[in-house]
């Protein structure tokens, strides 16, 4: 492949899955069948492309292949599938969760550099080697005996997730307490896990900036609006169109922020 039509692919496979996504929609909307089955199981081996394209982390590829396993076991009918599909989303928010680990936003400061001053690099020269002589930490050099304590302060991004934390806990408490009893039997201890995973998923999405926070509530909503569907709960008008563009958001969302991140190891 041409190095033109490399640079090209990345763009040609993210305009694709947007036509499937808009075709599978359309297909929703209007209860076209053979559309939905044509369109569905093009989303996510597309987006999955595209990540793999753009030099992408193989985990999030493997999340979104996870994704497109579960997609063709919800299109079936058939005993078993319902489960077969949860497992799929369930192993790759695994997959989501373990990658959130290894990266962190671009905005975070970068790890503390240790310079050690010498014949050929004079101290008053140092602050010029880093971004910002804030996270230099000059070695052999102790603290000035006069240097006032400071209480350290809290860290307000470690407070606003803890907060979401609270957050995402009661409303997976609230959600399984309202839904349990319309739950069949045998769903009820595999939804209240996978629930539980697909609240820690999106929680830990948000570490990652504000599209990955946005993508992982979005799959949440989506989730929650299959299972009130399942409890034969109450749902809004046009309710499985609004499960599709919830889930195509949040797994677009979700690639977005993974990729404008930075590794903290190897993917």
């Amino acid at each position: 492949m041409s190095g033109r039509a490399a640079h090209r692919l990345p763009g040609a496979l993210l305009a694709a899955f947007a036509l499937a996504a808009l075709a599978e929609l359309v297909s929703v909307a209007v209860d076209a069948r053979t559309g939905q089955l044509l369109a569905k199981p093009l989303l996510m081996p597309l987006l999955a492309a595209y990540v793999a394209a753009r030099g992408g982390p193989r985990l999030l590829v493997a999340a979104l292949l996870l994704g497109w396993g579960g997609d063709v076991f919800l299109l079936s009918s058939a005993d078993g599938a319902f489960l077969a599909g949860m497992g799929c989303f369930a192993a790759g928010h695994l997959c989501y969760l373990v990658l959130f680990g290894r990266r962190r936003t671009r905005a975070g400061p970068g790890p503390v550099r240790r310079i050690s001053a010498g014949p050929g690099r004079p101290a008053r020269h140092l602050a010029a080697l880093s971004d910002s002589s804030k996270y230099i930490q000059y070695e052999h050099d102790p603290p000035p005996c006069d240097a006032p304590h400071r209480t350290p302060r809290a860290d307000p991004r470690r407070s606003a997730g803890q907060g979401l934390a609270l957050g995402y806990g009661l409303a997976l408490v609230v959600a399984l307490a309202l839904l349990w009893s319309g739950l069949p039997a045998e769903l009820r201890v595999p939804v209240a896990v996978y629930s539980l995973l697909l609240a820690a998923m999106a929680c830990r999405a948000s570490a990652l900036g504000p599209l990955a926070g946005a993508g992982g509530a979005l799959f949440l909503l989506s989730d929650t609006l299959i299972a009130t569907g399942v409890a034969e709960a109450p749902q809004p008008p046009a309710a499985d169109l609004w499960i599709m563009l919830t889930y195509l958001a949040a797994q677009a969302l979700l690639t977005a922020g993974i990729l404008r991140s930075r590794p903290r190891t190897h993917d």
